[in-house]
């Protein structure tokens, strides 16, 4: 175990604040069907609005003439149809004048501009509000070395636990933390000796890595366990990896990692596969961005127009690509081809 004295960082679920959710304003613009899927993916739902107290609360996001999706549709039609995403029930409004419209004409979805709901067509693209439940979370910076251990036992007595880091909006956030050169402990801990090992200590799933370049490609041989610290003066990587957990064709993930972040991801070489394989499910096979249309062995090509000069295939692979355009998934770390228009779930990233 890194024993290293640091200063470490806490989060706190606070039961006693005002409302049982920590909101999020997201500043990329896409349609209500996108918005909802990113909210499910990195936070709990697209936010609902269930009382006058909570519309205040959150009105400090809504105070600009900039539209942003909530999580209120209506599918049926009917002026008794609106339903909240997240299956709250509906009992509070609070329209434009004149609003709702459309009911009628398809699925409508409800945006809201300077505090004011408005109904629109769910294919619009808006920015979007997440929240995350059942309690809001706070953030402690503790001024005192420990080593990783001490860290997590502090935080678990005298808050809830060590952070974790769950989405590209949190990390911003948990950065603020940060001031000189000083590291700070967080959850992030690896007791397997392997590069697929990691966990967040509180159990949160790691399905989103902000690694230092080149991080993680060091041997596990000579360590029980491993754990990770932040540090402001490392060089920020070049990529964010998200592991996206929907089953799409290849094309359909390409799609959606352009619409979402950069791409699907390439790997580039054998430290970028150890940061790749860290977010790795076992046996579940994941779409990244290669794929071959020549029908030759010299015909692979990276979808985001990387050199192909590394790569990590499993024994007998590749093996498929002289019928047809074909693809590539990972499985427990190691590359197969297979047809495009199966269905797995996939890798995007967000870089250069």
């Amino acid at each position: 175990l890194q024993m290293t004295p640091e200063t470490i960082s806490c989060c706190d679920l606070s039961p006693d604040l005002i409302m049982d959710r920590k909101y999020y304003r997201i500043e990329q613009r896409k349609n209500w069907t996108e918005a909802h899927d990113y909210c499910r993916i990195y936070y709990t739902d697209l936010i609902s609005i269930r009382s006058l107290e909570e519309h205040r609360l959150t009105s400090q996001m809504f105070n600009e003439d900039i539209p942003l999706w909530i999580g209120l549709y209506n599918s049926k039609g009917s002026i008794t149809g609106w339903r909240w995403i997240n299956g709250d029930e509906f009992n509070y409004t609070h329209w434009k004048d004149e609003e709702p419209t459309g009911l009628l004409d398809s699925v409508i979805c409800v945006a809201v501009r300077n505090g004011q709901w408005f109904s629109d067509y769910c294919n619009k693209t808006y920015p979007f509000t997440c929240y995350n439940g059942i309690f809001s979370v706070e953030y402690y910076r503790i001024d005192q070395q420990k080593n990783w251990t001490e860290a997590r036992d502090y935080c678990q007595n005298y808050h809830t636990d060590l952070i974790s880091i769950g989405s590209p909006e949190e990390h911003s956030l948990i950065s603020k933390l940060f001031d000189g050169d000083m590291p700070l402990w967080i959850g992030l801990y690896n007791i397997n000796q392997t590069v697929d090992g990691w966990k967040w200590i509180n159990g949160d799933r790691f399905s989103f890595a902000h690694w230092r370049d080149k991080e993680m490609n060091s041997g596990f041989g000579h360590l029980t366990s491993r754990c990770y610290l932040l540090s402001p003066e490392m060089n920020p990587p070049d990529r964010g990896y998200h592991l996206i957990d929907q089953r799409k064709s290849w094309s359909e993930a390409r799609d959606y990692c352009r619409k979402q972040h950069t791409d699907l991801v390439s790997i580039r070489n054998s430290e970028e596969q150890k940061v790749f394989t860290s977010m790795f499910v076992r046996d579940v096979a994941l779409w990244i961005g290669l794929y071959n249309n020549n029908r030759s062995e010299t015909g692979w090509k990276w979808i985001n127009g990387d050199k192909v000069n590394y790569t990590h295939w499993k024994e007998k692979e590749p093996n498929g690509y002289r019928g047809a355009m074909i693809c590539v998934a990972v499985r427990n770390g190691m590359w197969f081809d297979d047809y495009c228009n199966h269905t797995y779930r996939f890798m995007c990233y967000k870089g250069n």
